[in-house]
């Protein structure tokens, strides 16, 4: 006799678990129409459904915004703010954003009636896309080729320590 006051020689778990009425084993037994029949297939409209695919929105706190399809002109963009710490030598960014499997939208900034004479772009200084803005700057076209022209002449130069060891080059 065992502390359960169950004989161990006569105490089957299989029988006890038959005996035990949770949810579950009732619902088992009324699907399959008697106590010992367990069903072989289930047939649930869960597993016919068809599954849904990944959320692609920026979710509710973002008011669902869809993402914009990647264009050319839309990942030059993004590769001109992603290396805009080159592009003027006297502002400082923190870090540089990436912008991989992120929601992204375009649109145009429209400035408020206090903006008309301060920072205000005029007709003519405006273009399609940020990549256009930014080539058609005089300040920053003149930093780039000036800079471009000092890369050039330093890979022209010739290596000078390794003319006097008599070494190769690579």
């Amino acid at each position: 006799v065992s502390i359960l006051g169950k004989n161990d020689d006569t105490y089957d778990p299989a029988v006890s678990a038959k005996k035990a009425k949770t949810p579950s084993s009732i619902a088992l037994q009324k699907r399959s129409g008697g106590v010992g029949k367990i069903p072989t297939s289930f047939s649930s409209s869960f597993r016919n459904a068809p599954r849904k695919g990944r959320d692609t929105t920026a979710g509710s706190g973002w008011f669902n915004m869809t993402p914009t399809p990647m264009s050319d002109q839309l990942k030059t963009d993004l590769s001109l703010i992603r290396n805009r710490n080159y592009i003027d030598p006297k502002k400082f960014y923190k870090s540089a954003d990436s912008f991989d499997g992120k929601v992204l939208q375009i649109g145009t900034v429209i400035e408020g009636s206090a903006e008309y004479y301060s920072s205000r772009l005029v007709k003519r200084d405006r273009r399609q896309n940020l990549t256009e803005e930014i080539m058609a700057d005089a300040g920053v076209s003149g930093y780039a080729k000036r800079k471009y022209g000092d890369l050039q002449r330093e890979r022209a130069k010739p290596n000078r320590k390794l003319h006097k060891r008599g070494g190769k080059k690579r």
